[in-house]
């Protein structure tokens, strides 16, 4: 930007009339211009590299489209994320708490809260192996929280966790009727068996879509 402020030092007394106001000169009037046309081209494309928000937490609307803390809304009540979730070697086969050899699973998206629902769009894993295949292991799925049923198709061992070579695989929604949306609850990436390590030592992540959904209730 190289347009500057009109101040008392850089205008003369002379130039004001008896509103206060102040005639531009005119090198900061082309200054100005040089600005809004660097932003509003003749092409009308406004271009700018961020847009922040003026209120906290109010997030940009653009057209009616609501960009806010890395969601979408397109509509009140339903925001869309996306983020992606990396998995460790050691989370792969651990079955404590957090890990995916638990029987809760291992968690992509917590809870939010008793106002809210977590509904899945899409999800792809995405293994880089690293020659060795983890042994033993069984189906992985995306289940709703601990315990929950699965809410995708399955992903066998050998197109994941199991395979010696990198794998890219996508998570299938359940084309369930109507499928139950339990409130403040997580959406957990399940093993039906703990794998082990056997000298293997890939890693993973999963890009994960999903909207908030809230309730109202």
């Amino acid at each position: 930007m190289n347009s500057r402020k009109i101040t008392d030092q850089n205008h003369s007394s002379e130039l004001r009339n008896v509103a206060g106001s102040a005639i531009v000169r005119g090198r900061f009037y082309n200054e100005l211009k040089d600005d809004f046309d660097a932003l509003r081209p003749s092409d009308t494309s406004l271009k700018s590299d961020t847009i922040s928000e003026v209120t906290s937490g109010a997030g940009v609307t653009i057209d009616d489209v609501v960009l806010q803390d890395g969601g979408i809304s397109l509509s009140a009540g339903i925001v869309q994320f996306s983020k992606t979730v990396s998995i460790s070697a050691a989370e792969i086969v651990a079955v404590t708490a957090g890990g995916l050899g638990h029987a809760n699973g291992l968690v992509l998206v917590a809870g939010l809260g008793t106002e809210y629902v977590l509904d899945l769009v899409s999800a792809v894993l995405v293994y880089d192996g690293d020659g060795t295949a983890y042994t033993d292991g069984g189906n992985v799925t995306i289940n709703y929280g601990g315990g929950g049923a699965a809410i995708t198709g399955l992903v066998s061992a050998a197109n994941s966790f199991g395979a010696t070579g990198d794998k890219i695989y996508r998570f299938v929604p359940l084309s369930t009727a109507a499928l139950s949306l339990p409130v403040n609850t997580s959406l957990n990436l399940v093993s039906s068996a703990a794998f082990t390590t056997a000298g293997a030592a890939g890693t993973a992540i999963v890009r994960i879509t999903y909207n908030v959904i809230t309730t109202g209730l």
